[in-house]
């Protein structure tokens, strides 16, 4: 998994100092950038979008993020595994094709 701890910071910072920069709207910093690799590369964004989120809850609530995925962020494999058990527990009483990135799976 690519991650970018601080990115948004980091452009923060570079909006800040640009004069070019009238306004800007930031997630917040405790948010990791999670980058698409080659092996993910163009159906892997909704589960990266998700490992996002995620990042943000282990930083604002660590206790939570602990209890129920541990110290690191679940792979995409590993997330998989969660829905499919949650289909399987009855969360989901038909599951459906989703698209991904508009790509059908």
């Amino acid at each position: 998994m690519l991650t970018s701890i601080g990115l948004v910071l980091a452009l923060k910072n570079a909006l800040d100092a640009s004069p070019l920069s009238a306004a800007s709207a930031l997630c917040s910093p405790r948010v990791s950038h999670i980058a698409s690799d080659f092996k993910t590369f163009g159906w892997g964004c909704g589960y990266h979008n998700a490992q996002m989120l995620l990042s943000f809850i282990r930083e604002a609530s660590h206790l939570e993020f602990q209890s129920n995925f541990g110290q690191n962020l679940p792979s995409i494999r590993e997330m998989q595994q969660m829905i499919e058990k949650g289909w399987k527990g009855g969360n989901s009483a038909q599951p459906v094709l989703i698209s991904q990135c508009g790509r059908h799976r």
